[in-house]
């Protein structure tokens, strides 16, 4: 048998399978093109359409009762989002309270931005959208407005928003976006280095947030204050199994150059949030912590107060209860279970005096449980502390040859002195 006749079979199955994979590519091809056909016919502004929505936005918030008074457009393809305006969510039909609502949402994004993951604007703006308590987080919250603000003489844009939270905070933000595109097709990217700046009240926070990384985001060049800045640094946050929350960060003191290196991992499953890992610093200046109304501890109070409390700048809800007993304790170190290594290289405190006390190279347990905080020794010329979590301030650390601190009834007498 000649070559020429053994190859024959050969080449009749190459011909057979470029032949079946055309036609499977043709298919395919098609079957994307109707699809795609399909969802950009899909949008629009029908009743049916506007319903579906209502659906949507109520089990997306608890079955609430959701109504829009005009739907302008939903898109599928090639832009995904919606424009809608008169958004309203209440409890249940015959509620007379407005748990949510909106004079304006137009949101639309790429389809091949989404399918990518490299998010791509096309329209972003929420107009005067109210929140009850409860509903988009712990406190009331309000947009004004939050829009695209694109100089087309620079070139430059960002996303701009400001409203208010509990009626007492004004918020603003403003973060950084690339411009793609060119006059009439413009695309707004965020890019993988994102420059903001966030106002809350008189708490002014900048950053650098990276581009995430799965469960993983970085913040860089952080400049935190109330207003001024106080602390600068960057921080790391990684999400881990089992409502863990990794963090780590490396903070310097504006006021004394005082660093501050956290290594913390936070669980959040139970009813009181469990911090533990360890802390180190090369050098801390205990009375620095807490001197003036801009110091680190100042300023991490003041932030906890505009986000954490439940009660208003101006003395609102400081009455606990009723009875005049406490349901709530407003102290920081009441709020987390602690269980954290502190290792300093070098500690200053001050004496009674005044004068500096530098000790090197200090380390100790510190915890909180049922309410006491304990600090334990493990290294270094430092008095172990025992007290309730109430009367805790972060400028009782105490050298070993000052007068011992025992149980918060003896913390309450050793002040009195």
């Amino acid at each position: 048998m000649s070559e020429e006749t053994q190859s024959l079979p050969l080449a009749k199955k190459e011909k057979s399978f470029f032949s079946g994979l055309l036609k499977f590519l043709f298919f395919a091809i098609a079957m994307i093109a109707v699809m795609l056909t399909v969802m950009a016919n899909m949008g629009g502004s029908s009743d049916t359409l506007r319903e579906s929505l209502e659906k949507f936005i109520s089990s997306s918030l608890e079955g609430r009762y959701t109504t829009i008074k005009r739907l302008n457009r939903v898109s599928f393809f090639p832009v995904l989002g919606v424009d809608i305006e008169g958004l309203e969510v209440k409890e249940t039909s015959k509620s007379k309270d407005v748990d949510l609502s909106a004079k304006k949402v137009r949101i639309f994004i790429t389809f091949w931005g989404l399918i990518t993951k490299r998010t791509r604007f096309t329209s972003f703006l929420v107009e005067d959208l109210k929140a009850k308590k409860g509903v988009l987080g712990r406190k009331s919250f309000s947009i004004d407005k939050i829009y695209i603000d694109h100089d087309k003489g620079t070139k430059e844009a960002y996303i701009n928003g400001y409203g208010s939270m509990d009626s007492s905070y004004k918020w603003a933000v403003k973060m950084k976006v690339q411009v793609l595109g060119s006059i009439g097709s413009y695309k707004y990217a965020v890019g993988k280095q994102r420059p903001f700046d966030i106002e809350v009240g008189d708490i002014k926070f900048s950053g650098v947030l990276s581009d995430r990384i799965k469960d993983y985001v970085r913040i860089g060049d952080i400049y935190i204050g109330a207003p001024d800045p106080a602390l600068k640094g960057f921080i790391s946050l990684s999400l881990l199994e089992g409502n863990l929350m990794k963090l780590i960060g490396s903070f310097t003191a504006i006021g004394n150059n005082d660093d501050y290196k956290p290594d913390l991992i936070i669980e959040f499953s139970k009813s009181t949030p469990q911090i533990s890992g360890k802390f180190e610093s090369d050098v801390l200046h205990v009375n620095y912590l807490n001197d003036g109304k801009n110091s680190p501890i100042a300023v991490i109070e003041r932030v906890f107060e505009v986000f954490e409390n439940d009660g208003q700048d101006k003395g609102e809800g400081k009455d606990k209860s009723s009875d005049g007993g406490k349901s709530e304790n407003d102290n920081i170190a009441c709020r987390y279970g602690l269980n954290v290594d502190v290792a300093i290289k070098k500690l200053i405190t001050k004496d009674k005096t005044g004068r500096d006390i530098e000790r090197n190279n200090v380390e100790f347990l510190l915890t909180q449980k049922d309410g006491i905080v304990e600090l334990t020794p493990k290294k270094g010329d430092i008095e172990a502390i025992s007290m309730a979590c109430e009367s805790v301030k972060l400028t009782t650390v105490r050298h070993s040859r000052e007068n011992k601190v025992g149980k918060a009834g003896d913390q309450g007498k050793d002040k009195g002195k």
